[in-house]
């Protein structure tokens, strides 16, 4: 081919893609795939994808397209920019194309433009999805805005049973949908891909998102193993990317001020920390989805399933541990959907968790689907040298050493009243979802970095291994 038939090829493959960015998502010409070379060029063998996927270098014959951008401080922006040919004798000046798309990447992002905003992408349409579109649609109503600067919102949303995805459209008013997951995770106009897909979907959309340069937010686990949730990291971590971990439990009221008395000193040495958590639910299950009791769906039960949040509470709270013992209790073999079908549960529906901190506090979380609650759950308790708290989400009592009564034992007279002693300090309920969204897009925004992270996930996910691990052998196992 010669260099004028491989400039016109080029042009060409150019148009198409530009003309893709104007028509809907499903519409879209697909980008090439992953080491395939654009028309007429073949691929150099080292040539490596570009550094920094936030700002993608656009080519083109009339300069950088809007919303596009040029690194004049990247060398091999420069050298790009240097090489590129001529268009033809019949036309002149530099053709300009994306270098992810140069590069052979086979997809590229936007770079990030106040004026055109942020495009936030939710993958799925169950419970998280709707509670994550909520917040989304919040923050997009209110006027989302990064130090005085104003940045709209557009929602996509993908999911699978087209009735579900219309539903959600007409409540949030979203800005387009599909039933096409390659299509959301190709489109170069996705700035941040939201994850709340059931558990054996977050890898592979997840790892296809991060490498095309998205920013990534997940329901938690991060993934189903750890092999997985290193290999995330990695990616993200190449990628230059932000990445976060659904952990609305942190920015929960009660949780969050907890954080706030121990970080100021109220608690003093903490000695303990004790989580209870879990409800009834029946051998037919209906209220809870019913994927959460097949493994091959899930990944585990509910160790998998709740220790992903009460880990990186202990951690969030305490700091790092350093022995895991655990047992488990799998009462109902069969189970049935809500229709009355019957499967095989292979996912354990109790266990007890005993850990050791660094700083030689204890804790211990009780986790059952085959107990009748009768307080608030999760209820947590936290006992220290000074003082000691019991909280809920929506509520909190301290007691101080100086309100703590003396304690007598007297088998044929009632105990003192539980309550003596207890305060209760006043807490400001607030959507979790919506704190950690806003908090993760202003840090797509500013750079910087967002807790809690992909790193924060993948010692929660260390953390679930060694546990089932102990519950196998019976014996404690110590954090490496």
């Amino acid at each position: 081919m010669t260099a004028d038939l491989a400039v016109e090829a080029l042009e060409t493959a150019l148009q198409r893609a530009q003309t893709a960015l104007e028509l809907p998502l499903e519409g879209r010409h697909r980008p090439l795939q992953p080491g395939q070379p654009p028309p007429g060029q073949k691929e150099a063998a080292n040539d490596q994808p570009h550094p920094d996927q936030r700002e993608v270098i656009a080519f083109h014959p009339r300069g950088p397209p809007a919303g596009w951008a040029i690194r004049p401080d990247c060398i091999r922006c420069r050298d790009r920019a240097s090489t590129v040919r001529p268009l033809s004798p019949r036309r002149s000046g530099l053709l300009y194309l994306p270098a992810a798309y140069v590069s052979g990447r086979g997809s590229w992002t936007m770079a990030l433009d106040p004026t055109r905003g942020l495009t936030v992408a939710v993958l799925g349409t169950g419970r998280m999805a709707r509670l994550h579109l909520r917040a989304l649609a919040r923050l997009r109503d209110r006027g989302f805005s990064v130090n005085g600067q104003f940045w709209p919102l557009r929602l996509v949303l993908y999911g699978r049973d087209p009735a579900k995805v219309a539903a959600l459209q007409r409540e949030f008013g979203l800005d387009r949908t599909t039933t096409d997951l390659a299509a959301v995770l190709d489109a170069p106009d996705i700035d941040i891909v939201d994850n709340c897909l059931v558990n054996t979907l977050h890898y592979e959309p997840l790892l296809r998102a991060v490498r095309q340069g998205k920013h990534a937010f997940t329901d938690k686990p991060l993934a189903n193993t750890l092999a997985e949730a290193r290999d995330l990291l990695s990616a993200a971590q190449a990628a230059g990317v932000r990445h976060g971990i659904v952990q609305n439990m942190r920015f929960q009221a009660g949780p969050a001020r907890a954080k706030e008395l121990l970080e100021a000193g109220a608690l003093g040495r903490v000695f303990h920390v004790r989580i209870v958590f879990g409800y009834f639910v029946p051998e037919t299950v209906t209220n809870r989805p019913a994927w959460f009791y097949q493994k091959d769906l899930a990944g585990g039960g509910i160790v998998h399933d709740m220790m992903a949040h009460f880990f990186d509470l202990l951690r969030y709270w305490l700091g790092p541990i350093r022995s895991v013992y655990c047992a488990t209790g799998l009462y109902f073999p069969i189970r049935r959907d809500p229709e009355g079908r019957p499967f095989v549960n292979e996912c354990e529906d109790a266990a007890v968790v005993v850990v050791r901190f660094a700083s030689g506090a204890l804790g211990d979380i009780f986790l059952s689907w085959v107990r009748r609650k009768h307080e608030e759950v999760p209820f947590f308790e936290i006992d220290g040298e000074k003082a000691s708290l019991i909280f809920s989400f929506n509520h909190l009592k301290i007691q101080s050493a100086e309100q703590t009564p003396t304690f007598t034992y007297d088998p044929t007279r009632q105990q003192a009243d539980p309550e003596a002693g207890w305060e209760s300090l006043p807490l400001l309920p607030v959507d979790p979802f919506e704190v950690q969204l806003r908090d993760f897009l202003t840090a797509v925004v500013t750079g910087q970095e967002y807790r809690p992270n992909w790193a924060d996930a993948v010692e929660t996910q260390h953390l679930i291994e060694l546990a089932y691990e102990s519950a196998a052998s019976g014996r404690a196992v110590l954090v490496e």
